[in-house]
């Protein structure tokens, strides 16, 4: 089987979840609600499925599918 690693340069799963937000990955969010998006609840989701390393001194989140 082959296997696919999706990774990120981002310091924190809360970085990622700021970038996914940004990128539109949960679609367009309205301005004046950006300020309610609760950043560390969708970082606690993504741990499911993310992980956090330290590698050749960059800061990497990976999911491996």
């Amino acid at each position: 089987s082959d296997l696919e690693i999706e990774y990120y340069e981002a310091e924190s799963l809360k970085e990622l979840a700021e970038r996914f937000v940004d990128d539109g990955y949960f679609g367009e969010i309205p301005e004046n609600l950006q300020n309610y998006i609760d950043y560390e609840a969708i970082a606690a989701d993504l741990s499911y499925d993310y992980s956090e390393s330290h590698i050749a001194g960059m800061n990497l989140v990976f999911r491996c599918n």
